[in-house]
């Protein structure tokens, strides 16, 4: 029978009914078992008042037909995929595309990375480059750092700094370090839950796909450009991960979050105490 996707609007054949997933934008949907028995609408029912020829169809996204992708059609994003299931790729970030220039495109991703997780990271579909990404990270690392130098400068109090330079000289050498330094961190960051995504089967898709998403979650970062602000910020980058993770690995919210946070939390509480007790034995030892 014809079946009419309801978020695309893409016909397709289906030779059964049920619970199934729109070839065309992977949107889950139940459509009756019996094909509708006509195709002819009432003399009273005109076009746009709710008559379709195609029979019945039941929604089962989480999507909201009303959310839109500026940018890529208007379309719904779709379902996340099924475990083992790859959901159809559909477009670069816009910082990798590099459309409107360095500002624009690095605006647009921001904006959708930190405000639109959801929307962002559905319609997030495969690079050549991981260098990209790599910059996105290294440029909002860059623009903290950059005012922690200025701030130092004013001379508010240590307190309110992420890296508390002490003085403008060491915040200069914090603004250098932290370039260096944080791409590195966000590389062992995304090794760390791909191997938390492996354990718990979770990993549909390589670890290159991973590190492209936590890159992109570290966008509320740039919080951290205000005194104080970069504790909002790690909370606020935890939540973006968990939505990208779930989106680009197309696994569900509980395993996202078990491989982003509380796996990982587990770890380094594990490590802390056993740490602590190495450096108490030792002290005990000399003492």
């Amino acid at each position: 029978m014809l079946a009419e996707c309801p978020w695309c609007g893409k016909r397709f054949e289906t030779d059964h009914g049920g619970r199934q997933h729109c070839p065309h934008c992977w949107a889950e949907l139940e459509l009756p078992e019996e094909p509708a028995k006509t195709t002819i609408p009432p003399p009273e029912a005109k076009e746009g008042e709710g008559f379709s020829p195609l029979g019945p169809w039941e929604q089962t996204s989480s999507v909201s037909a009303q959310q839109t992708w500026v940018g890529a059609g208007g379309e719904a994003p779709p379902a996340p995929a099924p475990r083992g299931e790859t959901s159809p790729p559909l477009e670069p970030a816009p910082w990798e595309r590099g459309e409107g220039g360095l500002f624009k495109s690095f605006w647009e991703t921001w904006k959708g990375a930190a405000l639109n997780p959801n929307r962002f990271f559905a319609r997030l579909g495969p690079h050549e480059s991981y260098w990209p990404a790599v910059g996105f990270v290294v440029l909002i690392a860059g623009m903290v750092a950059l005012a922690d130098v200025i701030w130092a400068g004013v001379g508010l109090p240590d307190f309110l700094f992420q890296q508390r330079p002490g003085e403008q000289f060491a915040a200069a050498f914090g603004l250098f370090f932290t370039v260096l330094f944080t791409p590195l961190a966000v590389l062992v960051r995304a090794a760390a839950v791909h191997v938390c995504l492996r354990i718990l089967g979770a990993a549909s898709q390589g670890f290159g796909t991973t590190f492209r998403t936590v890159c992109y979650a570290y966008a509320p970062g740039l919080l951290g450009v205000f005194p104080g602000g970069w504790f909002l910020a790690w909370i606020w980058e935890l939540a973006v991960e968990v939505v990208g993770i779930r989106w680009t690995q197309g696994t569900s919210t509980s395993e996202a979050v078990l491989a982003v946070v509380v796996i990982p939390l587990a770890a380094l509480f594990f490590v802390a105490v056993v740490a602590a007790i190495v450096i108490f034995g030792i002290v005990a030892a000399a003492g």
